[in-house]
Order: structure tokens, then sequence, then C-alpha cells
């Protein structure tokens, strides 16, 4: 079954992009942020335009674009989790339709529709579809600029390189990693229309390397602030083997059930097997694919053994697309008939299930600093809170009025310890006692209590290693009012 009728695709594609709906809006408040996302709430998002660009350059390490579309998102629907996840998980939406057109483009509409049905369940675009992070806009900016990279290498007409060079320059604006899927789009592209129409791909070229060039300034200064990747600390090997785990059931695929993780091998299997049996245009289409994903993956992996490392599977989201392109020739090939289809269906179900496997088990979701906050609720007579790495930026989200505790120190009559593991109960402070522990979702809450108000400081409770090796401490006033300060 090659041909499908113009109707029934559409209807077939409306239907999966309702699907990809489906699994990504009503959801969205499931998990509370988790440290990145309340970055982009806590210190990204400003009331001011300005003020919002303006702390860019020394919070993050992406460039402006998706902080600049979440700010005027965020006028209409909030900072809330709903409000400000829904703007990726419209980005996961639309990035099934476009898919859709890339792959039919390549190899036909059967194919187009199992690529993008791939890409609405995939549980690692799912989870990226859920983020107040850049990573959604990321992977739809790449697809796009895949979808003009396909037409223009086709056709080479003005208006496809054109937009091709916008949509490739708005995912460099979106994120640096983008280069990595636009670099082998335009190699790709040169060596197709090198004979014919040379002169104007070179143009759109240009105008890519105009984008990034401009982007290189912000990009150096992020590099020498303080936005280190905390990642390159760990052995290059687990990160590299966590790249197709993550590819095939999502981001906490090192913790799923064997079974699951073995059904998602069978079904990558049976893509190669299928593959072998692909028509000659669908072999093109799956090596042009293929060739995309390869470089988006393969030169950070190059650059970080050469001592340039950015290598995380979440940077590596824009060969995704392209990827899930070579696996859909694989089901959607021709001659691979009802048995590819049927296999696209077993890589769909497997996906679903992996989804409800997360929206069940807390242990595969965020830290939930949302019920950490609701646990220690208000703060009578202030309270100083040691808390876990990475933990700081969530609980001033949740915690109104929260922040660091002032290098002077402030009085408190409460010391809260918020630990991953199992937290020493040694007194944080001459005067206080524990009174009480308590377990609250993945964490281990202590509280510390003293008659009366008394002075602490942050370097004395981190010295004291109460929760962590590596630990934060934040003050939270006391309700209706502000703890004194110093020793005051």
């Amino acid at each position: 079954m090659t041909y499908l009728r113009e109707d029934r695709c559409w209807q077939a594609l409306v239907g999966i992009a309702l699907l990809a709906a489906l699994v990504r809006f009503p959801t969205l408040d499931l998990q509370s942020f988790w440290h990145d996302e309340a970055v982009t709430v806590n210190r990204i998002i400003q009331p001011g335009l300005g003020d919002t660009l303006s702390a860019i350059p020394d919070n993050e390490s992406t460039p402006p674009l998706y902080y600049l579309v979440a700010w005027f998102w965020t006028k209409l629907f909030g900072t809330g989790e709903v409000g400000l996840r829904s703007l990726s998980a419209l980005c996961g939406v639309l990035c099934v339709p476009v898919v859709y057109a890339a792959a039919a483009r390549l190899a036909g509409a059967r194919i187009g529709l199992v690529a993008a049905a791939l890409v609405a369940v995939n549980p690692l675009l799912v989870h990226y579809s859920q983020e107040a992070r850049a990573y959604a806009l990321l992977v739809l900016m790449c697809a796009v600029s895949f979808l003009f990279f396909v037409r223009a290498r086709e056709r080479g007409e003005t208006r496809d390189l054109a937009l091709f060079a916008l949509s490739s320059a708005l995912a460099l604006a979106t994120h640096y990693f983008a280069v990595f899927v636009v670099a082998p789009e335009v190699v790709l592209l040169l060596i197709a229309r090198w004979e014919q129409g040379r002169a104007a791909a070179l143009w759109a070229i240009a105008g890519v390397g105009a984008a990034g060039a401009a982007l290189l300034p912000l990009a150096l200064h992020q590099q020498d602030s303080a936005n280190n990747n905390w990642f390159s600390d760990l052995a290059l090997g687990p990160r590299l083997t966590d790249v197709p785990k993550a590819f095939l059931i999502g981001e906490p695929g090192a913790q799923v059930s064997r079974a699951l993780a073995l059904a998602a091998l069978a079904v990558a299997l049976a893509v190669v097997l299928l593959a072998l049996r692909a028509d000659a245009r669908e072999r093109r289409a799956a090596l042009i694919a293929l060739a995309v994903a390869a470089g988006a993956a393969l030169i950070p992996l190059a650059l970080a053994v050469l001592g340039s490392d950015f290598f995380i599977h979440r940077n590596l989201l824009g060969a995704l697309v392209p990827l899930l392109v070579v696996v859909a020739v694989g089901f959607g090939a021709s001659r691979a008939g009802w048995v590819g289809l049927a296999g696209a269906g077993a890589a769909c179900t497997v996906a679903l299930a992996m989804l409800v496997v997360i929206a069940r088990d807390e242990e595969l979701q965020r830290a939930d600093w949302r019920s950490v906050a609701a646990e220690l609720g208000p703060a009578p007579g202030g309270r100083a809170i040691v808390t876990a790495f990475l933990g700081d930026d969530p609980l001033e989200v949740y915690l109104p009025g929260t922040g660091k505790l002032p290098r002077r120190g402030a009085r408190v009559r409460e010391v809260a310890v918020i630990a991953y593991s199992r937290p020493t109960t040694r007194r944080p402070a001459p005067g206080f006692r524990l009174v009480e522990r308590r377990r609250v979702e993945r964490f281990t809450l202590l509280r510390f209590r003293s008659p009366t108000p008394r002075l602490v400081r942050p370097a004395r409770l981190r010295a004291r290693r109460l929760g962590a090796e590596r630990n934060t401490v934040l003050f939270q006033p006391p309700a209706g009012g502000r703890a004194a300060a110093g020793s005051r």
C-alpha cells in the first residue's frame, strides 16, 4: 500500500496531532518545576522585557529566542506550571505536522505519517514538551530547518532557500547546539546544488553564518560566566550510553523496568531489519536523514573527546527528529507492508506505555519541590532552609519572599534541612534541637527549632554539611514581616 488518499492522509495527520496534544497538555501540572525551569521563572522572566533580556547573559547558557517568546507568552498565560509549560507543549504539537511534511517530501505520505506518529508519542520529546525551557522550541525549529533543507535540496527555489536560512537562524537563536543540525544540512545542500543553483545556496548559507556570528559574543560571555556545564565533570562513557536509552524510552531511561527497555530494543532492531526492504527512494531518504542525525550527534561527541565537552542527551535533541525519520522509513517502507505498520504500532504502544509508567511512578518524575514547599509552609519566626543541590530556585518559586541567606546571617527560630539521602541529625547551631523528621516524596525533611530567634550564618550552616556535600542556604522571612538580619 504505497498510495494514500489525500483526504484520509490529512484525517490521519489531524488524529496524530490530537494524540500529541493529549499526551502533553492534560498533565502539564502533574510535576512541579525543577531547578532549570525555576531558573526560567525566578531569574529570567522579569516584569520588563528589557530586564528579562538583560538577565540572560549571566544566568543562562542558551541564546535569547525562547525567553523572548516566553515573556510574551506569560503575559497571556502566567508563569505557573500550566501557563509557562503550555508554550513548550504547543511547540511539541506543532512539530508533528512539520515532521510529516519533511518525511513525506523525502519518502512519501505513508512514511510521513509514521514519522509524525513517532514524534507525537516519543517519551523524550513529550518530556521536553512539558518543560519550561528552550528544548521543545529547539526541536521545532530544527524540524522546520530540516523541512526546508529537504525542499531546498530537492528544488533549489529561492523561497525554500530563504526559509531554510531563516529557520536555521531561529534554531541557532534558540540553542547553540542547533549548529550541529544545521552544519550537515549545509554540507548536503551544497553538494546537491553545486552544479545548479549554487549561488543562491551560498547566499542562504551566508545568512545562516551571519546569524551565528551575531550570537558569538553572547556565547563567549556565557561560556566565561558561572554558567558552566556541571555534567562535564561526569565520565563521558555513561553519558554516551544514556543517549540511546533516552532517545528510546525517555528522560528516566536508566531507571525503567528491564522488560520495557528490552521491548524498546526489540522495536529498534525490527526497524533495522525492515529498513533493508526499502526501495531506492526510501533508502536515499533514510541516508539523507541519517547523515543529518549523525552529524548532530557525532560532531559534539568528537568535540567532547577533544576537550570541548557539552555532550549530554538533551543537547542532542536536534538529532532526534531526523533520526525518527530514519526509523519511519524502516517501518513505513513500501515493501515492509502491514508488517512494518504493525511494527510502528508496536513502537508507539511501547512509547505510550512508558508515558503511563512515568505518570504513575513518582520516582521517574522530576523532584517534587512543590510538595516540599507545601510541607514547610509559613515560617512564623523566620526560617533558614539548608537545601540539597538544585533546590534553591524551586523553593524560591514555591515559597514567595524566600531568598539566599545573607552572608551576615539572620535571626531565625527554625532551621529546616532538606536532603535526598539520609541526612545527619547534628544540630545546625547552638540552641536548636531536632523536633521533626519526615519523609516528603524522595526527600528527608528535618526541622530544628529554638525557643527564641537565634543568629545563623550561611557559612556556618554549610560547614556543618547537614544535608549534602553541596547545599544552599535560604532565608524564609516570617509571614507578614521580615526577620531581623545580622546581629541587630
